[in-house]
């Protein structure tokens, strides 16, 4: 099932970055992910997007806050 989860993460991520929706993406997207407890998987899979800059900002200073806590507790300080 986690499988399941994490391809639709990538599959939702690699969507919305083609279409140029950030918003989307960190608003209705995240919040799916919140409600249904796979906020920390959308978290960490938007590593792989950020270090490729394909991801450069984040509008909503809230979600931005918890992106960087997300990789500080996971000791990824090269992504923040």
């Amino acid at each position: 099932m986690d499988i399941m989860w994490k391809q639709l993460v990538i599959t939702c991520i690699e969507f919305v970055i083609g279409i140029g929706d950030f918003d989307l993406l960190f608003k209705e997207c995240r919040d799916f992910f919140k409600v249904n407890t796979h906020l920390d998987l959308f978290y960490s899979q938007l590593e792989y997007f950020i270090m490729l800059n394909k991801i450069k900002k984040i509008q909503e200073n809230q979600v931005f806050y918890e992106i960087v806590e997300y990789f500080i507790k996971e000791n990824k300080f090269k992504v923040v």
